[in-house]
């Protein structure tokens, strides 16, 4: 029988011995001690047929061992655990895990095939290679103790995305080597979150910190939004007030547009007048309409005055027409809202208190303004 060692434990063994555990399984377990899995029920039986086809799935994993194909061998393993358990299969599935960097699982299968054995499963050639590899393995996998606060009932334990029960809590967890995410929530308090990196054979304690969330800063209460009929100072105008104001305003607004024009259109015209006698003084020629064509110095400054005059009356004509015509809409508008638009019912709000009233065995009241 030829076996190699790989340094730390057994590497594989060759085809022969791998065969001959392959048949103590499988012979043993049709006698129905490996069909059974602790608390399971009773496994299947296999045929000679499916024994056959399990036997050969077990050669070729061997094969795919020896050359460090560890995923592909334990598909094969895997198929031929379907088909019927045996410790040899247990055995070599969780040697593929272990190089694959599944120490955790791999672990979990060599407990596996060393419940078989202890179950009285014939497989002398694993038992002697089982408690030394699975002591290597376990020095080899990562724990992680997480100290959970005292006096608080935590709701929610998750590595990497995975519930965990309440009793792992303290407790060492093996993990494999590696990046992963502890999670732990309690009703009324921050989530606790923290990413650890373990390696091979390190021992972590991680203090789980769970934190009260702020309170929220106290606002004060927002200020009541004035509405569209309330002043400046809070004071309350009716709508319909308010409209007939902005158009009196318009009135008065018009009104001093015409009067101010009107005025400005005297003075203009007054200075027309002036500018004219003094044309005719300078000319002796009175009611000359040409006294202006190539006029003398002194007179054209007068008919330059003259000319400016008449434009200002002009356009203070035209804007003092504007404003009346403004004064006119405006009290158009006024007399038509104060007679159509009439003014709406006023509106009782109802207040009710609550006061406490003494007497007849009794404390508490309600009273009702109108």
């Amino acid at each position: 029988m030829s076996v190699s060692i790989p340094g730390r434990f057994r590497r594989g063994l060759s085809t022969v011995v791998v065969g001959c555990l392959f048949v103590a399984g499988t012979a043993r377990a049709a006698g129905g001690s490996a069909g059974k899995a602790r608390g399971e029920k009773t496994a299947h039986v296999a045929t000679p047929a499916e024994i056959a086809v399990a036997r050969r799935l077990f050669h070729e994993a061997s094969k795919l061992e020896k050359d460090q194909h560890w995923a592909d061998a334990a598909k094969k393993l895997h198929g031929a655990l379907d088909i019927k358990e045996t410790p040899g299969l247990r055995y070599h599935l969780a040697y593929c895990e272990e190089n694959m960097g599944q120490l955790v699982q791999a672990l979990v299968d060599y407990d596996r095939a060393a419940a078989m054995i202890s179950d009285g499963v014939k497989a002398p050639d694993v038992a002697a290679r089982l408690d030394p590899a699975r002591t290597a393995l376990e020095k080899r996998v990562p724990m992680l103790t997480l100290t959970m606060p005292t006096g608080l009932h935590w709701t929610k334990l998750s590595v990497d995305g995975h519930a965990m029960a309440a009793a792992v809590a303290g407790q060492p967890i093996p993990l494999d080597p590696g990046q992963h995410s502890i999670q732990v929530s309690a009703d009324g308090y921050k989530p606790f979150h923290a990413d650890v990196r373990l390696v091979e054979g390190e021992r972590k304690t991680l203090p789980v910190q769970l934190a009260k969330p702020r309170a929220a800063p106290a606002t004060a209460a927002p200020a009541p939004r004035p509405s569209a009929d309330t002043g400046t100072h809070g004071r309350a105008f009716p709508l319909r007030t308010v409209v007939l104001i902005g158009e009196g305003a318009v009135t008065l607004a018009g009104l001093g547009v015409g009067i101010g024009f009107t005025v400005a259109r005297g003075n203009a015209s007054s200075r027309a007048d002036d500018a004219q006698a003094a044309i005719d003084r300078k000319t002796g020629n009175p009611g000359n309409p040409s006294a202006c064509t190539n006029a003398s110095p002194d007179v054209q400054s007068s008919c330059d005055e003259l000319k400016s005059s008449l434009g200002d009356k002009d356009t203070d004509r035209k804007l003092a027409t504007v404003g009346f015509i403004g004064a006119g809409v405006g009290a158009a508008a006024t007399l038509a809202t104060w007679l159509l638009w009439k003014p709406a019912a006023k509106q009782h709000a109802l207040a009710a208190t609550v006061e406490p009233i003494a007497g007849g065995g009794m404390l508490g009241g309600v009273s009702g303004r109108f």
